[in-house]
């Protein structure tokens, strides 16, 4: 393999070399010398040159040609997002883009290095790939609008389809099934104060998930002021343990809740503190729904109910509602959806219910028309 001039590989990492006005420099890059990395060592050492060129320190800060790291902590630091989609998109950029490109500065990435470098990823999966782009797009949107890259090349880099998994909710025989095994959690698990606390508070929990599909974190940030005795008002969440006054599509709305629903909440002894609906004798409210959801693991396996994750509660209140007639307009004022995005999700149930009628139209209209032309064509004869 032919090196670029000042490029060799050093072990498992690369050497870059250069000189100014008499004075060498030597550097290593932790990087396998792979053909992708040399192109990038390439770089970085041609970028150090301009720069001791230009009379810049190599530690200081190219205002005109930042490092990708550094772009992309000024990303961070803008975003105004909740805290848990501030903590994603930080993941995400450490763990795939700045090992790669944090050196790189800004404008000597060009599309093909970044296609390399995309192709060379392991992505888990064509959703795991998609939402690392985000973050990625983000950052060179942000070069862009800076005037330092003519165009966000993050935006040519090859769409790949994303199949969303088909919604899997409970039955109402296994929804049940899953509350009386926390209603009788006692007869199945050893108990001691803190984990008979911690069982009775997560069975009200899902019995008021299933009876309401109100959101996890909204379900945690709910107080007792929130409850009118009819309706929660559901206007804010719990994201990382942090409460936000706002829930995720900025709208607040009022659920109105069943007989189930109201007799859960009024079982709960904080109901006499009116504080948290969620809260614990000893340590306060809880912060968010990890605990409960290690109890529901063990609730299924109780009950003999195949196991799919908890936020099913929430499509199980909307599929077992239109199944019983409630109308789609209701349900998606409950949940908290538009009425677009409610038909888009829940399409299935809302069809199954009228298919046959539908077809029954079909045929109807099939006869009718078949019984016209053979009068007509008797006519003609």
């Amino acid at each position: 393999m032919d090196y670029p001039r000042g490029v060799r590989p050093k072990g498992h990492s690369i050497e870059i070399r250069y000189q100014h006005r008499g004075q060498a420099y030597s550097e290593t890059i932790p990087k396998k010398p792979n053909k992708t990395n040399i192109a990038y060592a390439a770089k970085i050492r041609q970028d150090r040159i301009d720069r001791l060129k230009q009379g810049l320190s190599l530690n200081d800060d190219n205002q005109e040609n930042p490092l990708f790291e550094l772009l992309a902590q000024k990303y961070l630091k803008a975003l105004k997002v909740e805290d848990s989609t501030y903590d994603h998109y930080r993941r995400i950029l450490n763990l795939y883009w700045i090992p790669e490109l944090g050196k790189w500065p800004i404008k000597a990435i060009r599309f093909s290095d970044l296609l390399s470098v995309d192709s060379e990823m392991e992505w888990r999966s064509a959703k795991n790939r998609k939402n690392a782009l985000v973050p990625l797009s983000g950052v060179f949107n942000l070069a862009y609008h800076d005037d330092l890259i003519a165009s966000n090349i993050v935006s040519k880099l090859p769409k790949q389809k994303v199949q969303k998994p088909p919604l899997d909710p409970f039955s109402e025989e296994e929804k049940y099934s899953i509350l009386e095994a926390f209603a009788t959690y006692e007869n199945w698990l050893e108990c001691d104060d803190s984990t008979t606390e911690l069982m009775a508070n997560a069975a009200a929990y899902f019995a008021l998930f299933f009876d309401t599909g109100i959101r996890p974190g909204e379900i945690i940030a709910l107080n007792w002021d929130d409850y009118d005795g009819k309706h929660l008002a559901v206007s804010k969440v719990r994201s990382v343990s942090k409460l936000v006054n706002s829930t995720k599509t900025h709208h607040a709305r009022s659920v109105l809740l069943t007989a189930e629903a109201k007799k859960t909440l009024n079982t709960l002894p904080s109901r006499f503190k009116k504080e948290a609906i969620f809260t614990r004798e000893k340590h306060g409210s809880y912060k968010d729904f990890a605990e409960f959801n290690r109890m529901w693991r063990l609730a299924l396996e109780q009950a003999n109910v195949r196991y799919r994750r908890p936020y099913n509660c929430r499509h199980t209140y909307a599929s077992l509602g239109l199944m019983a007639g409630a109308k789609p307009g209701f349900l998606s004022k409950q949940l908290g959806h538009s009425l677009k995005m409610f038909f888009e999700t829940y399409a299935k149930w809302i069809e199954s219910e009228s298919d046959d009628d539908e077809l029954a139209k079909l045929e109807a209209k099939k006869i009718e028309t078949g019984e016209k032309l053979g009068r007509n064509r008797d006519r003609v004869l």
